[in-house]
């Protein structure tokens, strides 16, 4: 008898999990039990599993018992123990896909969720759960199509509707996207996942006001929607509301869509995030983020020598050299070393993107400078043969960016546009480094690319030096030159980014920066017209085309 009783227990236990935002997949756990109730009921099921061998459904609970426990060895073993008595029991083949997805056996998982389909075509949940699998795998185009299978056989869920759009914006589809969301504000008006993938649809359209709205509206819907949080910090960023933007920019680690591998960098010190502290105190800023995010940032490191007698900073190697050298003269400690780190003599910790919330940074008091990074003269003199060959006019490139950004595609200017730009007293110097294998170059009467020299940040800045001017797209190179007080032209597409703001043609971080904005998606046209008629007139100039 108590084998049965435990079972009718468990079973009016169940209720289905809170859904989630494509990012999660669809349980039926719903409720959790107490603690104790789940250690009693998993020893009471250890003790007797001799009496039920071959009673799937009770290895099938008693995994989700060690699963709640957070025992997930235990749990794969109950739930294959389950699968050898019924090779179809659908939801331990679910329990298995959903722990295979978690350590990130994403391969491993699609098997469990396509066995689902194949045993029960009409299982929305699979079909969902295959697709984030598909998504969380970069595999957007199969993950569309596992989505709309999930729709049809739930074509009443306005947040597979919504999940259908988040992934048709993804891949830049933005008018089937805007679709889809109707067709989910149809169902549900107020569903939340819908409402913050609106909110991010009208601000990579340029439309930040609206944005902010319906995230505001997302978030009365779903209080603890970290996502819509973070969308609303970005957002008050873009439109110079810097206080309460970096203070929401405090959610990006639950908030991110990468959430699930950028986690907060530690070395077990309290955070310091502006209060008060012992003159003799010291502190260690943590890397995340981008190259280009560190840049930008790193012009805020000398303002904590006015709080604390100790400051290091840990970087990536690649940033090493030239971080070391520009910041020794402040006296900051730089190294890339963790485990140089003396964590008992430091007091505090920050990851470098939450300096901007501690220092409490707005427009108006962003430091000025407009130049805060520099190169020693033997890095300068490695490139003086290199380019012995360029006219007095020398202008470096960056036409795209990073292949594996998400929004790669949007900032990625087309080669054919770029030759607008040609001039007969220019060499055109490359500053492209990422997939260098795969970049068609421009098609310029005189143009060099140096890059293979560049094996640090320390090259390229050098390389820079060499240079009048740099036109690039949103880049770290964009971020590197401004910083050595070059003048800088952006490429900044629609939408923008939160460090660029909404509709700016000069930058509060980079004083010789000059941005000159997208207005249509996806075309350059315009404003590779009007970079060509700068040009000239740059190269006209009397301090560059005379002697």
């Amino acid at each position: 008898m108590i084998v049965i009783d435990l079972m009718i227990k468990l079973i009016e236990q169940q209720i289905t999990d809170q859904q989630d935002h494509c990012v999660t997949f669809e349980s039926n756990d719903h409720r959790q039990l107490a603690m104790h109730d789940v250690v009693v009921l998993r020893n009471h099921l250890y003790q007797h599993q001799h009496r039920f061998p071959h009673i799937a459904i009770l290895h099938y609970f008693w995994g989700k018992l060690e699963k709640q426990l957070k025992m997930p060895e235990p749990a794969i073993q109950c739930f294959r123990n389950a699968l050898a008595v019924d090779p179809n029991h659908i939801e331990s083949l679910r329990e298995m896909g959903f722990l295979m997805a978690e350590s990130g056996q994403l391969d491993q998982a699609m098997g469990y969720f396509e066995r689902i389909t194949q045993l029960s075509p009409n299982d929305w949940m699979a079909w969902n759960d295959g697709g984030c699998s598909l998504r969380a795998m970069r595999q957007n185009g199969q993950a569309l199509s596992w989505m709309r299978a999930a729709f049809s056989a739930n074509p009443t869920s306005a947040m597979l509707a919504a999940n259908i759009a988040l992934l048709e914006y993804e891949t830049h589809d933005y008018v089937s996207a805007q679709a889809s969301l109707d067709q989910a504000f149809a169902i549900d008006p107020v569903c939340a996942e819908a409402l913050h993938t609106q909110a991010m649809l009208f601000a990579s359209l340029g439309k930040h006001e609206l944005s902010y709205e319906y995230d505001l509206k997302a978030l009365s819907v779903k209080p603890d929607y970290p996502q819509v949080r973070l969308g609303l910090a970005l957002t008050a960023l873009m439109l110079g509301r810097w206080e309460e933007g970096f203070a929401g920019y405090e959610h990006r680690w639950a908030g991110s869509d990468k959430a699930d591998t950028n986690k907060l960098p530690t070395v077990g010190r309290p955070q310091w995030l502006g209060q008060q502290v012992y003159p003799s105190s010291s502190i260690v800023i943590l890397p995340e983020q981008g190259f280009g995010d560190m840049i930008q940032v790193s012009r805020l490191l000398p303002v904590l020598k006015q709080r604390f007698h100790h400051v290091e900073w840990r970087v990536p190697l690649e940033m090493l050299r030239l971080m070391a050298f520009n910041f020794a003269q402040e006296n900051l400690i730089v190294d890339n070393q963790m485990d140089t780190l003396d964590v008992r003599k430091l007091d505090y910790e920050l990851p470098i993107m939450s300096l901007p919330f501690a220092l409490r940074v707005t427009p108006a008091n962003v430091p000025t400078q407009a130049k805060y990074l520099s190169v020693p003269d033997t890095a300068y003199q490695k490139f003086v043969p290199l380019l012995s060959g360029a006219k007095r006019m020398k202008v470096g490139l960056v036409w795209t960016g990073k292949a594996t950004l998400g929004k790669q595609a949007l900032r990625m200017v087309p080669t054919e546009l770029l030759s607008l730009l040609d001039h007969p007293d220019v060499t055109f110097v490359s500053l492209q480094k990422f997939d260098r294998q795969d970049v068609v170059h421009p098609n310029f009467s005189d143009f060099m690319d140096c890059m293979d020299a560049c094996h640090d940040f320390m090259d390229t800045a050098a390389l820079i030096e060499h240079l009048d001017l740099v036109i690039a797209v949103d880049t770290s190179v964009a971020h590197l030159s401004a910083a050595l007080g070059k003048p800088t032209w952006l490429l900044n597409r629609l939408g923008s980014e939160w460090r660029w703001m909404h509709n700016q043609t000069s930058s509060s971080w980079y004083p010789t920066m000059t941005i000159y904005n997208q207005q249509t998606l996806n075309d350059w046209t315009d404003v590779l017209v009007q970079i060509k008629s700068d040009l000239l007139n740059f190269i006209n100039s009397v301090e560059f085309y005379h002697v």
